[in-house]
């Protein structure tokens, strides 16, 4: 008997998915996490689940679902930290992990590591394993990724060594990331990492420089 074949998930099926992916992350830019986090969560429990559960069409459909599914947890993550619960932040970080690891997208890992995982780990007060995250992920993808998402993970690293107060290797990894912002093309970073504007580096640089006392270059 041959399967229905409206059981297999589609690259237009996953589509779908990311658009309303794509929604949800400008809910949240807009609006920040508390009004829009249950939804997101609800959205993965029930509909995302039932996608991943569900066997893929082809290749391509298994690698672009994996990719909205760990947007989604990602999204998630980030919420659940902005609403105070960072054990949660971090099982859904974990499961995004598996998802990259599972495809075998290196690039996705590493940000989740060192970016996902680290700023955790700042937000936890433990600099030294957000340090430890950034450093391994750094070394495991070295030139490989793109532009912006080596200076997301390098920016982290600049975060664990200002607020340890250790300046100098900060500002050096500062310039660093900057450096790195400088060379990218936005119309050629993924879809992932296109937030990591100068403006959100900015941002870093000022927790950098705020960690390490300088409060009035901070505000500036």
């Amino acid at each position: 008997m041959l399967m229905d074949s409206r059981l297999w998930v589609t690259t237009d099926e996953v589509s779908v998915a990311e658009s309303l992916l794509g929604m949800f992350r400008q809910l949240d830019h807009t609006h920040g996490a508390g009004p829009f986090a249950a939804q997101v969560t609800t959205y993965i429990d029930t509909e995302l689940a039932v996608l991943l559960s569900r066997p893929a069409a082809s290749d391509d459909a298994v690698n672009a679902r994996a990719r909205v599914a760990t947007g989604f947890l990602e999204l998630a993550g980030y919420q659940a930290v902005d609403t105070g619960s960072p054990a949660l932040a971090q099982s859904y970080y974990q499961r995004a992990l598996t998802l990259t690891a599972a495809t075998d997208d290196r690039a996705y890992g590493a940000y989740l590591v060192a970016v996902n995982l680290g700023h955790l780990a700042l937000h936890c007060e433990q600099p030294r394993t957000a340090l430890r995250w950034a450093e391994s992920a750094s070394a495991a993808v070295g030139t490989t990724t793109s532009p912006a998402t080596r200076a997301a993970i390098t920016a982290v690293r600049a975060r664990a060594h200002a607020r340890m107060g250790q300046e100098q290797e900060a500002s050096a990894l500062i310039l660093q990331a900057e450096s790195l912002l400088d060379s990218s093309s936005p119309g050629d970073e993924p879809a992932w990492i296109k937030y990591f504007t100068p403006a959100y580096l900015a941002d870093e640089v000022a927790h950098c420089l705020h960690d390490l006392g300088r409060s009035p270059a901070a505000r500036s």
